[in-house]
């Protein structure tokens, strides 16, 4: 590379793996460049905290080069050797873009001043240009200020293989191509300088317990485990390194504390062991501090200060962060890919034992779990643990795992486009609505003006009393109360008389009262039944002892694959929230409800706890017991949801009240002048309004006579009353609706019909199972079965949504029995079947439906 950049202008690019000695080689092309020509470099890193353990790195090794912070210690005069270190970003970044550009201070010159000067001076200004697959873009600020730059000799390093960003960048600068330069994987491993070895570990989780199970924890129990034999094993092997456990943690305000204190209670880790970065920002001394200080074993840092630090005595890495960026590879399981010094004297004595040439990398994140698992993501997550040109493959395991890895294994790679598997109106009425519609008027095309030309003067206006509207006065009898709705053109459609088996007031359900809701929650506590197999799985996950499976995968050589079973970490936090969501969606139930539920479950499950328990452990404390019986009692409401909504429907079913529903109008209303269509088996004797006649409403009536479109009854002389309902919305037909119930009037089965309207206080209800409200069904039916059977009312539910019919079927009505519900689908009418499935056609006469109302006559 040296003796390229002497006699070429072309940019040089080293691509090397990460842990590798960029810094190292780059800085030794440096001095040599230095000792045949006169040079001030400028070296930029991606990560601020990459700029002191450059400068560190550079003083340690190059006695010819003198390192300075491009931000505070740049000087008037620079020096062949000096190297200006600074964070890209800052000459990126508008809001840094003053300390370099335009510095406030008159000591400090700007950094194209200081340029000038240098080439005044005799000095070629030279750019490196670290973790260039990072940092650089043409389209950036950066992009720009290193084209102006006009460097004379340009250096990349970079770990990825390739990179079309810096080629456009190289282009964007003025370069048409340049000269790479290659260290490979093995390379830096027969060099010593990389481990040889990679090995990620990834759980795989029953589904169940995919959001109970504390994987994070349950890795760093794992991670501190290998950390331990690790240690053993550089101590049998005569190498005085201590090992360093990397445990990267989320951002947030506790993720530290938490780490640290799981590792001191359940691990056994010594508070002294354990190094802590718990600011937000990268402190790179600090870091530097614990990664080398060998009392420290155990290093937990934040996600946004885990790039760019030195930790050649880390062997393994436990990562909370969820694989998503590009510069995972690079920037993180790099941390665990550096061989320590004295490791690296050892290998040239002996061959060291395999483990102690390979980096461990738990990963935790239940995001990570399902990209390993999901073919979809599988190439992402191969190009960010690439770190060298090695193809990786994903593999399919016999328990179901995914593994990327290179190492040869004896099936196909799944490919993740491979496609999926395929699967194996004739009649009339005698009644007529009562109205007096007088013909329209034909005015003639053209007429006079009605209003003279000073019809407005103020002299000419009379003020006329309003008279009042009759429905306004008191009615005493039915014929007064028909005139006043005629008088402002409100057609009446009078109840039939004389119906068969039929009762004006419908049967109606109603929730049971609040203070005996707890009598239900204690009920379904008491009878809640469990398995042996169920109760044993509940106690283990509230003992932590949830079995998951370790998959370990060499992602580099191929080395070895394994697969282990282990018990995780019960997440307790997210086992409660789980389990108050489940009593949360239970139908009816209170807060207060769900209490005693709850602590009835604890009571029963007590004894058979404590015995579990006493057997295991002779020292359990009764708090534990209780603390067990609480979380056992959790697990079981998540393993027995479809259970309690059963247990509980059948509860509120022998609770549910009967009541009568308000009598049925006399009469409907609705404008005259949108008329409705006969039908002969509805109870009034006319379809209910379309949608379409209903948005006509205000167009045909004024406003002060549509407030009469209301529900009301009036009081009669003779003491009786007569009920006046409004055909609104709730009652009005849609496209699906009005076939079904011009089927009901061919039907010979149906005596009768009435379109059940939601929420009136005449409609017939049915507590649903599924929440805490109503439902109520679009049809009630007189329907006789065959010939000489008894009529009997029925209801019927068209429905476009069949999962909604599912949820809605939980309860049949305490009076009429099962709903029946149908659904349109292709144009065909279909029964529903209890689980939302399309059931038999229904053909035009209803047979169908008949039967089916016939078989589940209750």
């Amino acid at each position: 590379m040296s003796q390229h950049l002497l006699n070429s202008s072309l940019p040089a690019l080293l691509r090397a793996p990460t842990g590798s000695g960029k810094t190292l080689m780059i800085s030794r092309v440096l001095e040599k460049l230095c000792q045949q020509d006169q040079f001030l470099w400028l070296w930029f890193v991606p990560f601020v905290n990459l700029v002191k353990q450059t400068e560190e790195a550079i003083t340690a090794n190059c006695q010819t080069l003198k390192p300075y912070l491009m931000a505070t210690e740049r000087q008037y005069d620079h020096k062949n050797g000096d190297v200006l270190i600074a964070n890209a970003q800052q000459v990126a970044s508008k809001s840094q873009q003053r300390k370099i550009f335009n510095p406030s201070d008159e000591y400090t010159i700007a950094i194209f001043d200081l340029i000038a000067r240098a080439r005044a001076n005799g000095l070629k200004i030279g750019v490196v240009i670290d973790e260039a697959h990072i940092g650089v873009s043409s389209e950036t600020e950066f992009g720009k200020f290193c084209k102006q730059l006009a460097p004379d000799k340009l250096i990349l390093a970079t770990a990825t293989p390739k990179d079309q960003k810096l080629n456009l960048f190289l282009g964007y600068s003025g370069f048409s191509h340049d000269q790479s330069f290659f260290v490979s994987r093995d390379q830096a491993v027969e060099a010593r300088l990389n481990k040889r070895y990679v090995v990620a570990y990834v759980y795989r989780v029953g589904e169940l317990w995919k959001n109970l199970a504390d994987i994070r924890k349950s890795v760093l129990k794992q991670a501190w485990q290998r950390h331990l034999y690790l240690k053993k094993l550089l101590l049998e092997n005569n190498i005085a390194t201590v090992p360093l456990l990397l445990v990267q943690v989320e951002n947030g305000k506790d993720t530290i504390a938490e780490a640290v204190q799981y590792l001191i209670e359940q691990c056994n880790v010594p508070h002294g062991v354990i190094g802590e970065h718990s600011a937000d920002n990268p402190d790179p001394v600090l870091m530097a501090s614990i990664a080398n200080n060998p009392h420290k074993e155990v290093l937990i840092f934040k996600e946004s200060a885990g790039t760019g630090f030195d930790a050649p005595r880390a062997f393994t890495l436990a990562s909370m962060k969820t694989v998503i960026d590009t510069d995972f590879a690079t920037q993180f399981v790099g941390r665990i890919m550096r061989v320590d010094r004295q490791v690296r004297s050892a290998m040239l004595k002996q061959e060291l034992h395999a483990d102690l040439q390979t980096a461990f990398l738990y990963l935790a994140n239940a995001d990570t779990q399902e990209g390993f698992q999901r073919a979809l993501d599988l190439q992402k997550i191969e190009s960010e643990l690439k770190s060298s040109p090695e193809k990786l493959n994903a593999h399919a395991t016999k328990s179901g795992n995914i593994i990327i890895t290179n190492r040869p294994i004896n099936q196909l790679p799944i490919m993740p486009n491979l496609p999926l598997p395929l699967l194996d109106e004739d009649n009339q009425a005698d009644n007529k609505p009562i109205t007096t519609i007088q013909p329209p008027i034909n005015y003639p095309q053209k007429q006079e003006s009605l209003i003279p030309d000073d019809a407005f003067a103020l002299k000419d206006i009379k003020i006329v009393p309003a008279q009042k509207i009759k429905l306004e006065l008191p009615l005493s009898n039915r014929t007064a109360i028909e005139a006043a709705y005629q008088e402002i053109n409100i057609a009446l459609y009078p109840l039939k008389q004389n119906l068969p088996y039929f009762n004006q007031a419908l049967i109606s359900e109603k929730r049971p009262a609040l203070n005996s809701l707890d009598s239900i929650a204690r009920s379904v506590a008491e009878k809640l039944s469990y398995s042996s197999d169920q109760f044993k799985n509940a106690l283990s996950a509230a003992r932590d002892k949830i079995l998951a499976t370790e998959v370990s995968t060499d992602l580099i050589n191929r080395h070895k694959l394994d697969e282990t079973g282990i018990y995780l970490v019960l997440n307790r936090d997210s086992m409660a929230r789980e389990a108050k969501r489940i009593l949360k969606s239970l139908p009816q139930l209170e807060e207060a409800d769900h209490k005693i539920l709850l602590s009835i479950l604890e009571q029963r499950l007590y004894s058979e706890v404590k015995q579990w328990l006493e057997l295991s452990n002779d020292a359990i404390t009764e708090q534990e017991i209780k603390q067990s019986c609480r979380d056992t009692a959790h697990v079981l409401i998540i393993f027995l949801q479809q259970e309690l909504i059963e247990s509980i429907n059948k509860e509120i079913a022998t609770q549910v009240l009967t009541i009568t529903a308000q009598p049925l109008p006399d009469a409907m209303i609705f404008p005259a002048e949108l008329s409705l269509i006969q039908s002969p088996k509805n109870i009034y004797g006319y379809y209910p309004p379309s949608k379409e006649a209903m948005a006509q409403v205000e167009q045909v009536l004024l406003i002060d006579e549509r407030r009469f479109l209301t529900d009301k009854v009036y009081s009669l002389a003779d003491e009786s009353v007569c009920s006046i309902g409004y055909f609104d919305y709730t009652y009005t037909l849609n496209n699906e609706e009005l076939p079904f119930a011009r089927a009901l009037d061919t039907s010979d089965f149906v005596l009768w019909w009435h379109r059940n309207p939601d929420r009136k206080p005449y409609s017939t209800a049915i507590v649903r199972a599924d929440k805490a409200n109503y439902f109520y069904p679009d049809f009630v039916l007189c329907v006789k079965y065959y010939q000489d059977a008894e009529p009997k009312i029925r209801l019927v539910e068209t429905k476009h949504d069949t999962k909604d019919a599912m949820n809605k079927a939980g309860r049949d009505s305490t009076s009429y029995g099962k709903v029946i519900f149908l659904t349109r689908n292709n144009q065909k009418l279909h029964l529903v079947n209890d689980d939302g499935s399309l059931g038999k056609t229904v053909s035009d006469n209803l047979a169908q439906l008949r039967e089916r109302l016939r078989e589940t006559l209750s």
